[in-house]
Parts: structure tokens; C-alpha cells; sequence
């Protein structure tokens, strides 16, 4: 597994609330996007798992490297570029690898059009 790079990665907190206030905000269970067209032409993403997901950081850690995989994975094809932040949510912690994969394909798939 590879995390998303440095360029795809939307770590600046003021642009991740901006995003997340200006945004179009999409809900699925176990999912909560935010979606912005890009201002630059690329993709970026950020994936925040609260601690109300799980209290054990293994956990969250797990869910976010596996998001992050999946994400890294999927959004370059999914079409126009965006600004995402991706909200996991208790139900998501849940779901196997290829069943997460799945739903966050179909969820992503959804969100960015």
C-alpha cells in the first residue's frame, strides 16, 4: 500500500474547512464527502476518521490507510478533478478491504459526478 502523495494530499486545515463549508456535501452509510471542484486542475483528498468511528487508534489508522489506498486508486478515474474530503463514519469501520473498496466506489462514483 502506498499513501497518497504529497501533491494529492489536502493536509492544510483552512482549505479542508473551506472545503468542507463550500462544498457539496454527499452521505452514504459509513461515508461522508465533501466535493469541490479544483482550483489547480488536479485531485486532491483528504480522509479524516473521527474518534467517534472507533476509540482504539489501531482501528482508525487501519480504516484511514485503507481509505487512502483507495482513494489514491480510484479518484484519478473517476473523471473531472476535485477537492475531496472524506469523512468516515462508525459504520465504515466495519466492512472488509474489498467490500470497503466497493462501497467507496460506488459512493465516490456518485459524489464526484
Amino acid at each position: 500500500m502506498t499513501a497518497l502523495s504529497l501533491k494529492n494530499r489536502l493536509t492544510e486545515s483552512e482549505k479542508i474547512g473551506e472545503i468542507v463549508r463550500r462544498g457539496r456535501r454527499h452521505t452514504a452509510d459509513g461515508f461522508k464527502a465533501y466535493v469541490r471542484k479544483s482550483a489547480d486542475g488536479s485531485w486532491r483528498a483528504a480522509i479524516v476518521v473521527p474518534k467517534r468511528t472507533d476509540k482504539r487508534a489501531v482501528v482508525r489508522n487501519r480504516l484511514k490507510r485503507r481509505a487512502g489506498e483507495i482513494v489514491r486508486r480510484l479518484l484519478p478515474d473517476l473523471g473531472r478533478p476535485v477537492d475531496l474530503v472524506l469523512y468516515m463514519e462508525a459504520g465504515s469501520a466495519k466492512f472488509s478491504f474489498e467490500e470497503l473498496k466497493e462501497r467507496l466506489a460506488e459512493f465516490l462514483g456518485s459524489a464526484v459526478r
